[in-house]
């Protein structure tokens, strides 16, 4: 590729790397008021199907931008589109001796692979937004960051203190008998989005749906005050279920009470299951108790162990009452029993 000898060195530098790189490099040279193109050279069919000639107007080149900009001024434009989906830059350079250098380089592959990349990044984080609702949804928050990051936290299993809550709709298996099987759907859903949003709201993990129940841990990131937490949702749980039941009775729709267990201790958390399906849970003693505890707690009750109850900080907006349970599988246990709405 040939350059004029009183082009500026830098420029023809320019020009040659360009060339070097295939990016088609063009130039012309304007006339003083930068308005009359009096030199051309370079590849311009990579630009324009009808070639630009010494003597033609400078806005031929392009009206749009020449009216736009000061030719007067350094200045550098990059990926202007043509009709014909092409790309290139613009560089206007003046030398000491005031001349007007303006030079074209052809970046439609750079533009394009660029685009492409852009395309494929975007197209990366619509699957991992949509992979993270999934894990969400099904694994809850803490464990959906573990298992993405690509951690192993959960595959052997860890040892922690927490807290366990075990929820129930009452009455369901009659209701279930005594209703058309869409309409027992909708109520369970009515039921569990209350029940599970209350919980949630105070940083419970919900371990699993029992068709009209749920499981929910509490304390899988900070020990600290995780009874307390899953007292207070359980409180938060049955003020919305009484809404729900309010609603019901005004629609003339059967009114169905929820049951909540609680109980604190030593667990070990973990994922469980086969290459074919696998979910993340918590196995302990305390785990078992809790669900005891839920089988026995009346509708609008809520029962703890005792290790929960004298683990709570604030007891002062509930009256309690303690009970000797059987507990299968385990033996005579202590519980306290609120009935929140009723204190």
């Amino acid at each position: 590729m040939a350059f004029p000898v009183d082009m500026p060195p830098h420029l023809v530098q320019h020009l040659a790397n360009m060339h070097l790189n295939g990016l088609n490099p063009a130039w012309v040279l304007l006339a003083e008021d930068g308005k009359t193109i009096v030199r051309i050279g370079g590849d311009w069919g990579a630009y324009c199907d009808v070639l630009p000639a010494v003597g033609d107007a400078a806005e031929s080149l392009n009206p749009v931008l020449w009216n736009m900009f000061p030719m007067s001024e350094d200045f550098r434009l990059s990926q202007i589109e043509t009709a014909d989906n092409r790309f290139f830059d613009i560089d206007v350079r003046h030398d000491a001796s005031g001349a007007c250098w303006v030079l074209f380089t052809d970046v439609s592959k750079v533009t394009r692979r660029f685009q492409e990349m852009q395309q494929a990044a975007n197209t990366l984080h619509l699957e991992y937004h949509r992979k993270h609702q999934l894990l969400d949804r099904h694994v809850g928050e803490l464990v959906m960051s573990d298992l993405l990051d690509g951690g192993g936290l959960y595959e052997k299993g860890k040892r922690r203190m927490i807290c366990t809550m075990f929820m129930d709709i009452r009455n369901f298996t009659v209701f279930n008998e005594a209703h058309d099987a869409q309409e027992v759907l909708e109520t369970v859903n009515q039921y569990l989005d209350v029940m599970l949003d209350s919980v949630i709201e105070y940083d419970g993990h919900v371990d699993k749906i029992t068709g009209d129940g749920a499981m929910v841990v509490f304390g899988l990131k900070h020990r600290a005050h995780c009874v307390q937490q899953a007292f207070d949702s359980a409180l938060l749980l049955m003020q919305r279920v009484a809404e729900v039941q309010q609603q019901r009775k005004q629609h003339g729709r059967a009114v169905l009470g929820v049951g909540v267990g609680i109980a604190s201790g030593e667990a070990v958390t973990g994922i469980v299951g086969t290459h074919v399906r696998r979910t993340f849970t918590a196995f302990g003693r305390h785990v078992n108790l809790a669900a005891r505890l839920e089988s026995r707690a009346p509708a609008g009750a809520v029962l703890l162990d005792a290790a929960s109850y004298h683990d709570l900080d604030d007891r002062r907006h509930c009256q309690f009452s303690l009970r000797h349970i059987q507990a299968k599988g385990i033996g005579e246990v202590e519980a306290w029993e609120t009935f929140p709405l009723q204190a």
